[in-house]
C-alpha cells in the first residue's frame, strides 16, 4: 500500500513537471516560488505538511512538491548536469519524503535541511551507478577527429577539477554554495534551511568562494607547470 502511495506521489511531481518542463522556466518562476512562501497556500507550515503527509494527507504531499520542486530539481541538475536523471532524483526525493515523513523530527533540524541531504544522497546514488557505464561510454565512443578528442578531454578535465574542488571545502561551505548559486535560495532562507544564521551562512560563502578560488589557481598552476 505504501509503495502504491510513493508512486501516486511521483504522478503528482510529473503532473507538475509538465506544467514547468524546462529548467529555464523554472529560473524564471524561481522568485515567484520562493515568494509562495508568504501566499494562502503557503500559509500552512512545513512542519505541520509533513505531519499531515505522515498522517496519509496527499494533498498536503502536493503542496509541498509545489512548494520545493523547483529548487529540489535545480540542486540535482546541478550535480548531475543530466535533466533526465535530475527529474528521477526529484521524483524519488518526494516518494521518499511521503514514505519517511513520520521518521522526520523537527527538532533536529529544518525540513528543508532534510530535503536537501535527501537530494545530495539521491545524486550521490546515481553518480555511483553511472560511474562503470561512463567509463563503458567513453571506452567505447572514441572521437574521430583529433581536435574534438582533445576538447572534450579538456571539458572532462574542467569538470572534474571543479567536482574536486567542491569536495574539498567544508560541508558548511559547499552546502551554502549550492543552495544559493545552484538552487538560487534567497540568503535568508537558505540560511533558515541549514538551520543558521544570515551571517554565518555569509561567512560560509566568503570562505568558501576564497578556497574555491585558491583551489582553481592551484590547479590551474600545477596544469600548467613543466
Amino acid at each position: 500500500m505504501l509503495s502504491n502511495q510513493a508512486d501516486m506521489m511521483r504522478g503528482d511531481f510529473s503532473r507538475s513537471r509538465r506544467r514547468a518542463p524546462s529548467l529555464a522556466s523554472s529560473q524564471r518562476n524561481g522568485a515567484r516560488a520562493m515568494a509562495a512562501d508568504d501566499s494562502t497556500e503557503s500559509a500552512e507550515s512545513d512542519a505541520a505538511l509533513v505531519q499531515a503527509c505522515a498522517a496519509g494527507k496527499r494533498a498536503a504531499a502536493e503542496t509541498l512538491i509545489r512548494r520545493h520542486s523547483f529548487w529540489v530539481l535545480r540542486l540535482a541538475h546541478s550535480r548531475l548536469q543530466n535533466r533526465a536523471e535530475a527529474e528521477d532524483v526529484t521524483q524519488d526525493v518526494f516518494a521518499s519524503v511521503w514514505q519517511k515523513a513520520g521518521q522526520w523530527d523537527g527538532a533536529r533540524g529544518q525540513f528543508t535541511t532534510w530535503l536537501y541531504t535527501i537530494t545530495v544522497n539521491r545524486c550521490i546514488d546515481v553518480l555511483r551507478r553511472r560511474r562503470p557505464m561512463a567509463d563503458l561510454e567513453a571506452a567505447e565512443n572514441v572521437p574521430d577527429e583529433a581536435a574534438d578528442a582533445a576538447q572534450q578531454s579538456a571539458d572532462r578535465e574542467r569538470r572534474q577539477v571543479l567536482r574536486a574542488a567542491l569536495q574539498s571545502l567544508s560541508a558548511p561551505q559547499r552546502a551554502a554554495l549550492e543552495l544559493v548559486y545552484f538552487a538560487e535560495f534567497p540568503q535568508a532562507r537558505a540560511a533558515a534551511a541549514l538551520g543558521v544564521s544570515v551571517e554565518a551562512l555569509e561567512s560560509s560563502l566568503r570562505r568558501g568562494r576564497s578556497r574555491l578560488r585558491a583551489l582553481l589557481q592551484d590547479e590551474k598552476s600545477a596544469l600548467l607547470a613543466p
